[in-house]
């Protein structure tokens, strides 16, 4: 009976290498059959990607590209299995093994914490997030406004005129202009989609004139002036954060939760673009 890599003597283990080349099998084939009758059955499927730069593969032999492998793995293996010519005892090669497990668990709660934003960071975003869901949800109260009195979707005077006390405000709270423009004009891009949405499921329905529709004038321009100034000050807490990959994963999934463009989500994601825009160009420097 054989005897586990664990027990195996260095020199049987020496043989059994030599023995590789000698199982009647071409090329490659020998090593991976060997390696499959050596190591443990959890590490088979996985010595293919973990010694890929060791591969030989001979070209007539294409088919067998996933299971060739040369002693340089084996090797490796013999030394963190602890088999390696009996050059350590066994103490060293239970050491070996424990920090080799340290090591691999310790990374991989690295990259998940680090795959999370800061605990600083996410009370930032969610208040965002909440004051762009707020200001999408009047774009249904505006699409019923224009729907009763005729007007256009589009409205180029009254976007021109929250622009310019955009930049005003936006350079007095010391954010970017050029910024705090472009993430303005991608939410009235996005409520512009809504009431568009919304004015085509009524024409399709032949929908009658709304009673007593809020007023543009009266009832909803005043909230979205006042929604414009705590946006502004919302983006110079978000520019203040450190913007990454985790942030940007993080919009994406939180926004799912906080923001309902009633649409399926596509005025949500023109509502966020410059934000996760801005994430993919912090994370490339």
């Amino acid at each position: 009976m054989d005897r586990s890599p664990l027990t195996t003597s260095p020199r049987t283990v020496r043989r059994r290498r030599d023995q590789w080349g000698r199982s009647g099998l071409p090329g490659n084939e020998n090593r991976y059959a060997g390696f499959r009758r050596m190591a443990p059955r959890w590490m088979v499927p996985a010595a293919p990607m973990m010694c890929q730069s060791s591969f030989n593969v001979r070209p007539e032999h294409d088919a067998t590209r996933r299971g060739g492998l040369d002693e340089s793995f084996v090797t490796l293996w013999s030394i963190v299995m602890g088999v390696e010519r009996g050059s350590f005892t066994s103490v060293f090669h239970f050491t070996l093994r424990a920090i080799i497990l340290v090591i691999l668990v310790l990374g991989a709660a690295y990259q998940a914490r680090s795959a999370e934003p800061a605990d600083d960071a996410r009370p930032v975003v969610d208040h965002l997030l909440k004051l762009v869901d707020e200001r999408l949800a009047i774009a249904s109260d505006v699409a019923k406004a224009k729907w009763n009195s005729g007007d256009p979707i589009d409205a180029p005077a009254r976007e021109a005129k929250i622009v310019d006390r955009v930049v005003v405000e936006a350079t007095r709270a010391g954010v970017d202009a050029s910024f705090a423009l472009e993430f303005f004009r991608h939410q009235f891009d996005a409520s512009k989609l809504i009431q568009h949405r919304l004015h085509d499921r009524w024409q399709r329905t032949k929908h009658p004139p709304f009673d007593a529709p809020p007023s543009l004038a009266e009832d909803i321009r005043p909230k979205l002036d006042q929604l414009t100034p705590q946006l502004i000050e919302s983006l110079r807490d978000f520019k203040r954060i450190t913007v990454n990959a985790s942030i940007r994963r993080y919009i994406e999934n939180r926004s799912e939760t906080l923001i309902n463009d009633g649409i399926g989500g596509e005025a949500r994601e023109v509502a966020l673009r410059p934000l996760l825009e801005t994430s993919v160009l912090n994370e490339s420097f």
